[in-house]
């Protein structure tokens, strides 16, 4: 078929002045030529794309963030949050408590016999845990150690309910003591 356009193409040429054709080796040139233009164009958009699709890999801190603001699942450089113990009782005192009456509600707790041990928890401490619990919260920036209370961590030789409710009951009222939140179940 293209034979035949070519030959019409030619009579045209006769009958047209100043129509020439290109010899067919220079027609097959451009075509070519144009057929390199468009791979090399089609490459370069290619690496373009490639570029920038990779880039933000590329430039990826080699630690990604521990976690996202609104990500539930738990950071994995954090500590797991430890669900409340059964059998602790926790007394958190008011911010101008004084040493007296710290003393005053540590000598109520040592009257109760099935009191295991009571540890003094200092806001430092209970900071350390609560950035050890919630590493990956974006408001733990605003939390320093001097928002949280001096407590007493009230631990019990076995777990009852009845006597965490009458330690709960006699410190609660104490000068100095903020809150006694019931304890875990």
């Amino acid at each position: 078929m293209s034979s035949r356009i070519r030959e019409a193409l030619v009579e045209l040429e006769g009958d047209v002045s100043g129509l020439r054709l290109a010899p067919p080796a220079a027609v097959r040139a451009r075509g070519r030529a144009r057929t390199r233009r468009r791979v090399g164009a089609l490459a370069g958009a290619t690496a373009v794309v490639l570029g920038a699709a990779a880039l933000p890999v590329w430039r990826m801190p080699a630690d990604p963030p521990t976690a996202v603001a609104g990500d539930p699942r738990p950071s994995p450089t954090c500590a797991p949050e430890q669900p409340p113990q059964p059998g602790v009782l926790m007394v958190f005192f008011k911010q101008e408590v004084t040493d007296e009456q710290r003393r005053a509600v540590l000598v109520r707790l040592k009257e109760f016999h099935q009191i295991d041990r009571a540890v003094t928890v200092s806001p430092v401490d209970r900071w350390e845990r609560f950035v050890a619990t919630h590493c990956g919260s974006p408001d733990l920036a605003r939390i320093g150690p001097d928002q949280f209370p001096d407590s007493v961590e009230v631990h019990l030789r076995r777990t009852d309910p009845a006597v965490l409710a009458r330690i709960r009951e006699a410190v609660r009222t104490l000068p100095g003591v903020d809150e006694v939140p019931p304890p875990a179940r």
